[in-house]
């Protein structure tokens, strides 16, 4: 969680997963006095619907903007969000809009043009749509016809972030930027949140016009090639584990390497239809041992493939039950889950099936 101004209106970059969550955001918004708030790109999850009740008991204007609610509600999680997601719309009645992926690629699709004012606190995901929705809530300097479109891409599959695919100059200098950024460490979480915070702030200034934060971005160029020639690199070491699953393994990897070209050519390969990535790094690996299974659907799959299919009936979505699972699409688990649950459904075909 951190926060920033963005054209004089105050933003609360934050998920919500726990009640600390909701209590920070309530304390943030009282001590800005604010008399609206304005969710963008924020997932339904029954903290959010606690937060947005807090926010309406205390007499304040709310409405949410939201792209995430599912497709199609085959399986528990999908179930969850889903329920989320309607108290949320039970609650703001026509000041909620919340559709689906396929409706708005992006969030920032959702709005015509600036909705915040001074009088505001918008609340968006910490990642690079939550950052383009609140640019454009606030009415903050960015290309017209190309905003809508960044936000898109950027909340898309790593693999497609990039100017071949359609992304704006000032688009890539954010990929780029975000990929050099320190990897999360639960211990010591403030010094990512405090590194993306600072990014953030300076691709603000650059989208305004400021010659020396985009020249800042810029610099970030040289480290992010090395992380491409370093993904490059550990692309070649792929092992197909059993028909269409690579998987690469980069605990014992010490430079950084940038996830999406890692992801990208991987997806390439003749029959992907999953790509794993075991990492050092992540809540999972500091829970269970040191290592993290990162699973992937590629883009084209994902309406035919799930990732949940390949859990057991009952799962659940916990670190300490060794599963990080928000969508169809990613599935994060522990070494024991992977040698037990996942890989054993992975050679009984499960992904050649289709969706569970």
């Amino acid at each position: 969680m951190f926060k920033c101004s963005i054209n004089g209106v105050r933003v609360l970059f934050s998920k919500f997963f726990a009640s600390s969550d909701v209590t920070a955001a309530l304390e943030f918004v009282k001590g800005a006095e604010a008399k609206k708030v304005i969710f963008g790109d924020s997932p339904a999850t029954k903290f959010k619907v606690e937060l947005v009740k807090g926010l309406l008991e205390a007499g304040m204007e709310v409405r949410d903007y939201d792209h995430h609610y599912p497709e199609e509600t085959k399986t528990e999680r999908d179930q969850e969000i889903g329920s989320a997601c309607d108290s949320v719309k039970n609650l703001l009645g026509d000041n909620a809009v919340i559709v689906t992926r396929a409706t708005a690629p992006g969030c920032c699709q959702l709005l015509s043009g600036p909705v915040a004012d001074q009088e505001t606190v918008v609340i968006v995901d910490s990642d690079a749509d939550g950052l383009l929705f609140a640019i454009k809530a606030t009415g903050a300097p960015y290309g017209a016809d190309e905003i809508d479109k960044d936000a898109a891409i950027l909340d898309g599959p790593r693999a497609a972030q990039n100017r071949a695919a359609g992304l704006s100059e000032l688009g890539d200098l954010l990929v780029k930027g975000m990929a050099t950024l320190p990897p999360y460490d639960s211990d010591r979480p403030q010094v990512s949140e405090d590194a993306k915070a600072a990014l953030f702030a300076t691709f603000v200034s650059a989208a305004g016009g400021n010659t020396d934060a985009k020249t800042k971005l810029q610099g970030a160029v040289e480290a992010y090639e090395a992380g491409v020639a370093k993904a490059k690199e550990l692309a070649g070491t792929a092992i197909e584990v059993t028909a269409g699953v690579f998987l690469v393994d980069t605990c014992s990897t010490k430079e950084r390497y940038d996830l999406g070209t890692l992801a990208a050519s991987l997806e390439s390969r003749p029959g992907c239809r999953v790509t794993v990535v075991v990492k050092s790094l992540g809540p999972i690996a500091k829970a269970h041992g040191g290592a993290q299974y990162s699973l992937s659907v590629p883009k084209p799959l994902q309406k035919e493939l799930s990732v949940q299919s390949l859990l057991p009936a009952g799962w659940d979505s916990a670190v300490e039950a060794g599963v990080i699972c928000n969508s169809n699409f990613l599935l994060h688990v522990s070494k024991n889950v992977w040698e037990t649950q996942v890989l054993p459904a992975l050679r009984e075909g499960r992904h050649l099936a289709g969706r569970a």
